[in-house]
């Protein structure tokens, strides 16, 4: 596509316990029991998991965006403009689960999250209203 698109990928939020940071503080006895605790719910409760040929993601005008978009059930490329891929890669809990993969269409794994990765995502869902607001004991 000519410039002014963004070929972008929805790749579902990430899923902690399958970081390999996250795993080598759970073996190594490093990663903290509030840490892990929050982790859990996280995957079980709030964690938007893709599950390829079985799910598909519309947005369009009625969000912000200039026209409409779907993600899968069979591809989950999508060429967009740069305004509104912009506008969905700062979105503060979309951003979580779609890669601007403009310059390796192939590529479909999240870059490896950092702790500020994480503190940063969790920042931003304990944000979210009671359906998927984190429970006060996990904070």
């Amino acid at each position: 596509m000519a410039s002014g698109w963004k070929l972008i990928r929805w790749i579902g939020d990430p899923i902690p316990w399958d970081d390999p940071a996250v795993q080598r503080a759970a073996a190594n006895g490093t990663l903290s029991l509030r840490l892990a605790a929050w982790f859990r719910y996280f995957s079980i409760h709030q964690c938007n998991q893709l599950v390829p040929g079985r799910m598909e993601k519309r947005i369009g005008p009625e969000s912000g965006f200039s026209q409409s978009y779907v993600f899968g059930p069979h591809e989950y490329r999508v060429w967009m403009t740069d305004a509104d891929a912009a506008l969905l890669l700062g979105n503060e809990w979309e951003r979580w689960q779609f890669l601007d993969v403009t310059d390796a269409p192939e590529s479909a794994r999240r870059p490896a999250m950092g702790k500020r990765d994480w503190q940063s995502l969790q920042a931003s869902f304990a944000k979210l209203t009671d359906g998927r607001r984190l429970k006060p004991e996990y904070r």
